[in-house]
């Protein structure tokens, strides 16, 4: 198999070429990878351990190890075809999309701060707004940040150059970070800023006022556990000595965090844009975006007691809830 087929999924079986368009996707349901085809048109579909088990595919079938693949490709893309590249993340843990210049920008100037913070022996837990902006406002902080570079190549044992392509790598990777801290924190910020004003400026019944204030209590609980995942990708810069001293460990606890982080932005991002683009006065959409986002929010951010007694009352089952 040539390198340009092993990045494209590719099954020999000739029954994927009996399905009327056939293309993998995540369940709706359980979240499970399944196969959805056309079948007197209309959708159909069956899950991805079911099909292997139907095919009789052996484990050690080609066709198997690239199925294997599906499931992990589908938190990178909303589906898959016979033929589609696989994502990069899959293959070879680099990102398959790019962020913008601002947020390389943005990564270098972190890790700058990092060092700096080092240099001046402080800690990231200790570094409040104040504290971070005098350590890089002022001519001289272009030259702290090559005195403290130098002071880590030293403390380190390495030379100065290959300290530099080690912070430029973490650069590299933490750029992502940096634009999914844009694009799914401050969107989510965003969207609770909205929240609160069509709120506060609701004037429909009490049903609908009732899902605007727990949808704003989701959100805010989400953001919060949101910080949280962005606050551990900054402990994992926290000492720069620790970072490059294992810059591939560093890197691949970046590229874990990078790709849960990516998750959560594609589920976040459908009402984030909903949100910023609605009319602030109240009508039926807002009503029926409410609903939509309490739905969202609900069973990633309430309580397993309180998920469970709504959906008692809902006169839904839990079974399967991911939390």
């Amino acid at each position: 198999m040539s390198s340009e087929s092993q990045s494209r999924l590719v099954l020999r079986h000739p029954a994927f070429r009996r399905f009327a368009d056939p293309y993998f996707r995540m369940s709706k349901s359980d979240g499970g990878p399944v196969l959805a085809f056309q079948v007197d048109g209309r959708e159909a579909t069956l899950p991805l351990h079911r099909l292997v088990r139907e095919l009789g595919i052996a484990a050690d079938d080609d066709d198997a190890k690239q199925l294997e693949l599906v499931g992990p490709a589908l938190n990178f893309v909303a589906g898959i075809r016979v033929g589609d590249l696989i994502p990069s993340e899959v293959l070879t843990g680099e990102a398959s999309w790019a962020g913008e210049d601002v947020h390389r920008d943005l990564a270098v100037a972190r890790i700058n701060l990092f060092v700096l913070a080092w240099l001046a022996g402080y800690t990231v837990d200790r570094m409040d707004r104040s504290t971070t902006s005098s350590l890089l406002q002022g001519r001289s902080a272009a030259k702290e940040v090559s005195v403290g570079i130098a002071r880590l190549a030293e403390h380190l044992g390495i030379d100065h150059g290959s300290l530099i392509v080690r912070i430029a790598a973490l650069a590299t990777e933490l750029a992502y970070v940096e634009a999914l801290r844009e694009w799914l924190l401050r969107g989510a910020m965003r969207m609770a800023e909205v929240l609160t004003r069509v709120t506060l400026g609701f004037t429909g019944d009490s049903s609908h006022m009732e899902t605007l204030v727990q949808v704003r209590r989701l959100c805010a609980k989400g953001i919060a556990d949101i910080q949280e995942d962005f606050a551990s990708v900054d402990r994992v810069l926290a000492d720069p000595t620790n970072a490059l001293r294992d810059c591939a460990g560093s890197i691949a606890t970046l590229r874990r965090k990078r790709d849960a982080l990516y998750g959560r932005w594609r589920a976040w991002e459908p009402f984030q844009r909903e949100w910023t683009s609605i009319e602030l006065r109240p009508n039926a959409r807002t009503q029926q975006l409410a609903n939509e986002t309490y739905q969202f929010l609900a069973p990633r951010y309430m309580t397993a007691i309180e998920w469970r007694v709504t959906a008692r009352h809902a006169g839904r089952s839990t079974a399967g809830m991911r939390w």
